[in-house]
């Protein structure tokens, strides 16, 4: 009986030596398996889609109309926009700080076309009108921070998200071909103001993110260096060289989001242009998301696709609107 005891216990020892051998492999395979399936419950979420990050805008009918038609200008930006033509494509990469903490980095690209539309009025009672068409290739990237806490991996906090135009249609993240940035956005309200010159370093807890009551009027400010070799200004008489709009109100499962364009304000003290605009939070209770969308005038204005390739570069966060 001693010795069926025995080699019952040694039985035991052995399938618990080999099981504890084997499960740091299958404990980081589960832990990866349950930080995906956060992030995609996080993606199909209606209340809490922090990681949406899109610029299509499906159809020409949907497209920004910047200004009203006025025979006095030269030049007129008539309307313009993305349309995703491919799958999106989208890499995730999970690095884990240690047993109970990783960080993730969330790339994703759309591809397709830039379309835009002008007219040419600089002849005398003739109106001219260009369409141009050419690659549009766009990568967001943002980092997020997970925690495991009673054997559950949770986000805990996430960046920004920052978007530059890629190279050709089978580029990678490595050729970003952008020659506009951002270097400085300032968000203000009547309460608090917001300073940030790294999107992809600023983090936001995730349940305390940006947060805009219902009636308010939020300040934005982008100073923004652009090194293009083929400065396009416009409108003529200015030192714009790029195209600044903010898009709010953009939600996973909504189509009417916003678009506004910001205001030319001159440059600072480093020569860089500064923008400026006005956004009202009038957006139903929950999290949408906003977007610095920044365009070089030459990807609008001129139809040479081979010197004035897509040149864009974004920046986008999430926020949550609120009733006091």
């Amino acid at each position: 009986m001693r010795k069926i005891v025995l080699l019952i216990m040694v039985n035991m020892l052995v399938l618990w030596g080999c099981s504890k051998d084997t499960s740091p492999l299958d404990s980081r395979a589960n832990d990866e398996l349950q930080i995906q399936e956060e992030i995609a419950a996080i993606e199909t979420s209606a209340e809490e889609d922090f990681f949406y990050s899109d610029l299509d805008e499906e159809s020409e009918d949907n497209f920004f109309k910047p200004v009203e038609f006025d025979l006095a200008k030269p030049i007129i930006p008539l309307r313009f926009g993305r349309i995703r033509m491919h799958p999106v494509e989208k890499n995730i990469h999970i690095v884990f700080n240690t047993d109970t903490t990783a960080t993730v980095y969330y790339d994703k690209i759309i591809r397709g076309k830039f379309i835009s539309m002008v007219a040419d009025t600089s002849e005398a009672d003739t109106v001219k009108l260009y369409r141009s068409s050419r690659p549009m290739n766009h990568e967001f990237q943002r980092v997020a921070h997970f925690a495991k806490r009673n054997d559950k991996w949770r986000m805990v906090s996430f960046s920004m998200a920052e978007g530059n135009s890629l190279g050709d249609v089978e580029s990678g993240p490595a050729t970003v071909n952008a020659t506009v940035r951002i270097v400085k956005l300032v968000i203000a309200t009547p309460d608090t103001t917001f300073e940030i010159t790294n999107p992809l370093a600023y983090f936001q807890k995730r349940k305390n993110p940006f947060t805009f009551y219902h009636g308010t009027d939020v300040k934005v400010t982008v100073h923004i260096e652009n090194s293009t070799m083929n400065p396009v200004y416009f409108p003529l008489g200015t030192e714009q060289t790029e195209f600044v709009r903010l898009h709010y109100a953009r939600h996973r499962y909504m189509r009417h989001h916003q678009i506004k364009r910001f205001k030319y304000l001159g440059k600072d003290d480093l020569g860089n242009n500064v923008y400026e605009g006005l956004w009202y939070i009038g957006q139903w209770r929950g999290v949408h998301h906003a977007v610095i969308d920044v365009i070089d005038n030459g990807t609008i204005y001129d139809d040479d696709v081979n010197t004035y390739p897509y040149n864009s570069t974004t920046w986008s966060t999430p926020y949550r609107a609120s009733f006091q």
